[in-house]
């Protein structure tokens, strides 16, 4: 998709305010930029790009090269607005001083000595940050230059000036051990978007200002993929075409032997295509086929083909029919429980295409390449993927589909869904939190939307902050049954005091919801309560266009009237002297409550 200009942007953003007043926004987010120069135009390009995702953000913009000051000061305006996400961005120039322009006016040791000096300078700011800061910080590598003064004597020299910022950039990277800091490889951007043209030389003497406008919407949308994964907006399923997209040809007309798919052009474009999706399955990104085919011609390429990457088990519904490809889509996301909006469509077809955007706007469907061998860069391009954690639970995924699918097809063995769920034999775990559980419950408030009954996202600093505070309880939930372990797919936060008992936080992943979970949670939440004696336990429900499965739940379960539609609510769980009432029997599930 081709950016718009910086000047578009600013047109653009004047008018946000009248079309915020209109549109409803489904997140919010408050976002700070500190710099060490001029950084016009940074905000009038995320805010439309925010406001496009439907989010609402808030800006606090830091005063000219007063980065040092904001971030160890604990009582700056930074900290007081207490951003959800802080963009650092500190150009080399600025941050070397002279030492920038003659590297050589001293030794190799003094070299040396000054990149520790600024690797502690920064540890400071960073260290300052975490200690006083909310939210994430995403600071930017230095950019190595492509200019030396002593010229094409640069690599010979001992440590040299290359040396001295790729070897600070290395060092900058420990940041990263602290879960709310992450570095964005701006030497990688830069040299992506070609060093020569990232500075407008005008610009830069007039303002002050050390990128090029025309790379700051481009910049912007790289930061825009930190946003949308931490406001848990990222995509999480590919839906894939099969002919002339997952191989060349048509495999009912060309059969097997007769596709494009192996070591030989073209068929190692589609080959090379199906190993980076592979790798995306591999990260959890879930994998999904909507076919028009003979559904037995296109499963023999994925279980017979010598060269096919991708296999029937790595993909968690397969539509291979003659429907409209508009209601296959519906049908995967209803399979695999998952939003529209979660979803990514690959489809060779334009006519396709164009239909899926008219009927399913919240499916990103992107037009493919015309040229097959520009497949694999198109995919390594798409910037909807990003999450904030990669934890072992989504390594785990894929086994897990594959027990999801014998789960299915086992339910047809049984006349009721009593005996179905009976046959599961299904054991809920609720353990208090650990350094183990941490990232995935942080990923589980940023990733779940339909059953979450205050949509609250926390990092994982704040999840340890929390399990570590005594005025709080925080769980996570974790759910096994004869197919297979679900992993953790639960959290609670609960704020207590001696009397009362507040659920901050109870959501539980679409996986497991319509087995009876719920309740088995909610029973054993209720269980600790009465076991601490508290006179109430109560929670608040904030509704959003996802988590209708919450006021669903509540109703069942006799805690709101069945014609209550509240837009929020605080309901009263279990109240001392009550005997609780559970409207359905979880007879068929274990609880262990450690």
């Amino acid at each position: 998709m081709k950016e718009f200009s910086l000047s578009e942007y600013v047109t653009i953003d004047r008018k946000t305010a009248s079309r915020g007043k209109k549109k409803g926004f489904n997140k919010k987010i408050k976002i700070a930029f500190l710099g060490s120069f001029t950084l016009n135009g940074f905000r009038e390009v995320l805010n439309v790009k925010c406001h496009d995702a439907g989010i609402k953000a808030s800006f606090y913009i830091g005063d000219y090269n007063q980065y040092a000051n904001e971030l160890v000061n604990k009582d700056s305006k930074l900290y007081n607005f207490e951003p959800d996400i802080t963009f650092l961005f500190v150009d080399a120039k600025s941050f070397f001083g002279d030492i920038f322009f003659n590297p050589y006016s001293g030794s190799e040791r003094k070299r040396m000595d000054a990149t520790r000096e600024n690797y502690k300078k920064l540890s400071v700011f960073v260290s300052a940050f975490v200690k006083y800061g909310s939210g994430i910080l995403v600071m930017n590598n230095f950019e190595i230059p492509v200019y030396s003064p002593i010229g094409i004597l640069e690599t010979k020299e001992k440590f040299g000036y290359f040396d001295m910022i790729k070897e600070l950039n290395k060092l900058i990277s420990r940041f990263n051990k602290y879960n709310s800091v992450f570095v964005f490889d701006y030497d990688s951007f830069a040299s992506g978007a070609g060093k020569k043209n990232m500075v407008d030389d005008k610009l830069l003497y007039l303002a002050d200002i050390k990128i090029s406008l025309d790379k700051i919407p481009v910049l912007c949308e790289e930061y825009m993929r930190y946003i949308r994964a931490l406001l848990g907006l990222s995509r999480k399923c590919i839906v894939l075409d099969m002919d002339n997209t997952l191989w060349g040809g048509i495999v009912g007309e060309d059969g097997l032997e007769g596709i494009k798919l192996g070591p030989l052009p073209p068929g190692n474009a589609y080959m090379e295509f199906q190993k980076y999706l592979l790798a995306l399955f591999e990260r959890g990104i879930i994998l999904a086929i909507n076919s028009s085919n003979n559904e037995e011609d296109a499963l023999k390429v994925l279980r017979e083909h010598p060269y096919t990457i991708l296999k029937e088990h790595h993909f968690a519904s397969l539509k291979i029919n003659w429907e409209n490809k508009v209601k296959n889509l519906v049908e995967i996301a209803k399979d695999i429980n998952v939003g529209l909006d979660s979803m990514i469509f690959l489809e060779d077809d334009k006519r396709i295409r164009e239909l899926v955007k008219m009927a399913l706007p919240q499916v990103f469907c992107p037009d493919l390449p015309e040229d097959i061998s520009c497949y694999p860069g198109f995919l390594r391009n798409i910037k909807k993927l990003d999450t904030l954690q990669f934890t072992h639970e989504d390594k785990k995924r894929s086994t897990r589909y594959v027990a999801e699918r014998k789960r299915k097809a086992s339910t047809g063995a049984f006349k009721n869904i009593s005996g179905y769920l009976k046959h599961l034999s299904i054991t809920v775990e609720v353990s208090p939190a650990d350094k183990f559980s941490f990232p995935r419950i942080a990923q589980l408030t940023t990733r779940t939307n339909q059953f979450n009954f205050s949509t609250k996202r926390y990092q994982e600093k704040e999840i340890e902050r929390l399990a570590l505070d005594r005025r709080y309880g925080v769980y996570y939930v974790s759910v096994k049954d004869k197919y297979g372990d679900y992993g953790i797919t639960g959290a609670l936060i609960v704020r207590k005091n001696q009397k009362k008992w507040f659920v901050d936080t109870f959501l539980l992943s679409c996986r497991i919801l319509g087995r009876n979970i719920e309740e088995a949670v909610l029973s054993d939440l209720i269980g600790r309560s009465v076991k601490a004696k508290v006179s109430m336990l109560s929670a608040s429900y904030k509704k959003t266009e996802k988590n209708q499965p919450v006021i669903n739940f509540l109703k069942k379960c006799a805690l709101l009237p069945r014609k209550c539609n509240p837009k929020d609510a605080l309901i009263t769980l279990y109240e001392k002297g009550k005997t609780p009432s559970l409207t359905r029997q979880i007879k068929h599930i274990k609880i262990i409550s450690k």
